[in-house]
């Protein structure tokens, strides 16, 4: 009997366990939920092995809107808009507009720089508060507020 009631506890335990790593699994599958309807600010971008500070004069942000898909935020001098897609770790972001103001030349080269790499964006990865946004073009850093 006792031998049964063993069997009966670790068949328990092994449900359990089951269910707990499919749960896991679950929840670290949502990054899509963290991506939208937060505000991202730039902290760094350019290439890869040589990222660049983002200027602190004017915060540059950028949210995903989760009920229409669709995206924007401030370029650091300009105000912008457009559409994205998700799947799975890929990202598109395209139809992207903008305001046509001007600004001191530094900062509109990282707006510049900005808007290219954002509209060439393939890939973007969370981790903690940070997102990476990977394009063809280079990387953006954000931090969340």
């Amino acid at each position: 009997m006792d031998t049964l009631k063993l069997l009966g506890f670790t068949a328990l335990l092994g449900i359990a366990f089951r269910s707990l790593v499919g749960y896991t699994a679950a929840a670290a599958d949502t990054t899509d939920l963290q991506l939208e309807d937060v505000t991202w600010a730039l902290k760094s971008y350019g290439d890869e092995g040589n990222l660049i500070e983002a200027l602190p004069d004017k915060e540059t942000t950028l949210i995903f809107y989760s009920k229409d898909k669709s995206a924007g935020g401030n370029g650091g001098v300009n105000s912008y808009g457009g559409d994205y897609t998700l799947y799975g770790g890929k990202i598109t972001i395209s139809n992207l507009i903008m305001t046509l103001m001007a600004g001191p030349g530094p900062l509109m080269e990282q707006e510049t720089k900005y808007f290219n790499i954002l509209q060439s964006a393939q890939s973007y990865k969370i981790e903690g508060h940070s997102l990476k946004i990977t394009g063809t073009e280079g990387v953006l850093v954000f931090t969340q507020k």
